[in-house]
């Protein structure tokens, strides 16, 4: 789970250009507190939709690849897309059942054998 240091050195210029405030502790102490707390994938889903409004995101999307379980099948990765593979976003690991802030392309890349589609 990313600590609020960690949300607000990746996230916090996203979140003060949006919400034009420079004090970003607070939103980053929020997402936290919601990764935390989400213990179903339907949490997880309305977590993921609250991120990518704070960040105007252009919608949560998958990364497929090996099956997972019943509920997430095949997707791996769910995440905020920021409009760049390489940009730092909210991810989350439907496998490991955690939350990351990172870009998604790193991840796969650091684990390519995990994400091809079967």
């Amino acid at each position: 789970m990313p600590s609020i240091k960690t949300i607000t050195e990746r996230l916090g210029e996203a979140i003060a250009h949006e919400h034009g405030e420079p004090n970003v502790r607070p939103i980053a102490s929020m997402m936290r507190a919601m990764m935390k707390n989400a213990k179903t994938p339907q949490m997880v889903d309305l977590a993921l939709d609250f991120f990518n409004d704070i960040l105007n995101g252009y919608g949560v999307e998958p990364i497929r690849g090996e099956y997972v379980d019943k509920y997430y099948m095949n997707t791996n990765l769910l995440y905020v897309n920021r409009g760049d593979t390489y940009t730092p976003t909210v991810i989350y690991d439907t496998k490991e059942e955690e939350f990351f802030v990172c870009s998604w392309g790193d991840i796969v890349e650091g684990d390519e054998k995990r994400f091809v589609e079967r």
